[in-house]
């Protein structure tokens, strides 16, 4: 999934985006998802039932349209999620499952497990950083990675990536 005319990502709620959902009311449609990073990857919304509740009532009394409201479940976060990792590159799939297993892993071991130089397996780290799939926790000699949405890390504990 990519973002294009129809279709936005953004990870919280702004009133700002009223914007976007009356460029898509005046124009042929579309979609804006809340939850995701702008590379369509999953991070979760809190108060999600709180937003159900207020964001249609919010669209209609400023904009005077009633919009379409989906809360996505766990099947179709499970389809993102899926989405998500065929975009990732072989190595970035290893990094994701090697960190999974070992939180401790320093880019050194990931680099002789990757079969590269240490300067591009931190490239592919900052790549998976950057599309928010990991985070480094602590200081760099005592501190862990950790892949940081939830449903994506049970996700690999199910099929076992």
């Amino acid at each position: 999934m990519i973002e294009n005319q129809k279709t936005e990502f953004k990870k919280i709620w702004k009133d700002e985006y009223l914007k976007s959902v009356c460029a898509f009311a005046n124009a042929q449609g579309g979609i804006l998802y809340i939850g995701l990073n702008d590379d369509g990857i999953v991070v979760g919304i809190d108060n999600y039932k709180k937003l159900l509740e207020d964001l249609p009532n919010k669209i209609r009394d400023i904009l005077g349209i009633v919009p379409q409201i989906n809360h996505k479940t766990k099947d179709t976060i499970k389809d993102t999620i899926k989405d998500t990792i065929n975009l990732l590159s072989e190595k970035e799939l290893i990094i994701v499952k090697e960190i999974y297993k070992n939180p401790k892993i320093s880019s050194e071991k990931l680099s002789i497990l990757l079969d590269i130089n240490l300067r591009n397996t931190k490239k592919y780290i900052e790549k998976l950083k950057l599309k928010e799939i990991i985070i480094r926790e602590g200081p760099r000699k005592t501190g862990s990675w950790k892949i940081k949405n939830k449903d994506f890390e049970d996700y690999i504990s199910e099929i076992n990536l």
